[in-house]
Order: C-alpha cells, then structure tokens, then sequence
C-alpha cells in the first residue's frame, strides 16, 4: 500500500468513526429530550401502548435473518474485485427478499396486531385506536426492511458517514414533525411521524 493510500484509508476510519460517534450522540440527546415530552402528551397508559407497538416493529426486525450483513460482505467483495454484474444481482435479489418479508409484516400488522392488541392488552377499551394506525405500523416496517437494504449497500461501500447523515436529517424531520403535530393527532400523529 502506497502511503497515498493509507492517508486515503485513515481519512476514511477517522471520518467513518468520527460520525458514529457523533451520531450516536445526536440520538442520544433526541431521545433524551423528545422521551418526556411524548410521555406527557400522550398520558402514561397511551404512551404503554406505544412502547407494546414498537417491540411489535423489534421482533418483525428478526425477520431480516442475517441478510444485511451478507449484503455488506458481499457488497465489499463485488466492489473490490469490479463483479459489477454479480453486485447488481446482489442487489435485486436482497431487494426482492426484503420486499418480500415487508411484505409479510405488512399483512401482520395490518391483520394479527389489532386482534391481538384488542385480545390482550388490558385497558385500552378507553382509547379508539384507528385502523390508520396500524397501517403506518406496517409501512413503517416494510420501510424499516428497505432501510437495511440501503445501509447494508452503504456498509459495503465503507460509506457510514453517509449513513449517518442520512439517519440525523431523518431524526431532525421527526423530531419536527413530533413537536409540530403530536399534541393534536396523539398515537397516529406519532407514528406518522415514526
């Protein structure tokens, strides 16, 4: 390795790093500051109910099974070698899957987790829970599967500041959106924002 090389290579871990850390300190602040105020505005037992529809979106997430990291593996390695074919087959096929499993989640979301939302979770009869709502869930999932497809390429190419611009411009829109919207339309403002 030449010494233009290395100069490129620290460059890119300083900057890969440096964003990281950066953004995961943004996040940090965010939550820090935007958690009481969605507390206070939805009241203690809605804002339960949000905590139960996110884990919802958690465990859908174990359907991803490893292929983001197969993405960014293989997305290095096409890219190193110039198998520009192979990485456009990658690709599509990643896409397809995770199309596929949003897909599925989607269907669940919108079918299963009303049912089981109404069946076992106590004292939620004083709260209208719009079918809208779980609509957002499922598109927000199938988004979520999408997300990894698009960072998993990032990944490959070594691009994590790009990520993470990406990740803090979209928390900056939620934040606004959250601020702007939440005490007026509750859980469905909420998740719109999400």
């Amino acid at each position: 390795m030449s010494q233009a090389d290395d100069s490129r290579v620290h460059r890119r871990l300083t900057l890969n790093s440096m964003s990281n850390v950066g953004r995961f300190a943004f996040l940090m602040a965010i939550a820090f500051f935007l958690t009481p105020f969605i507390v206070k505005t939805l009241g203690d037992s809605v804002y339960g109910f949000w905590v139960l529809l996110m884990s919802f979106l958690g465990y859908a997430s174990i359907l991803e099974m490893g292929v983001q990291p197969a993405v960014v593996k293989m997305v290095g390695q096409h890219r190193a070698v110039g198998e520009n074919d192979r990485l456009r087959e990658l690709v599509t096929a990643a896409l397809v899957f995770f199309l596929s499993v949003g897909a599925l989640v989607f269907v669940l979301a919108v079918t299963v987790l009303p049912v089981i939302v109404q069946r076992y979770v106590d004292g939620l009869q004083h709260l209208e829970i719009p079918r809208l709502l779980y609509v957002l869930i499922a598109i927000d999932a199938t988004v979520m599967y999408l997300n990894y497809l698009f960072t998993g390429i990032l990944y490959g190419c070594q691009r994590y500041h790009l990520r993470n611009v990406f990740e803090v411009v979209g928390w900056v829109v939620n934040v606004v959106l959250i601020v702007l919207f939440l005490e007026g339309g509750g859980l469905t403002a909420l998740m719109f924002a999400k």
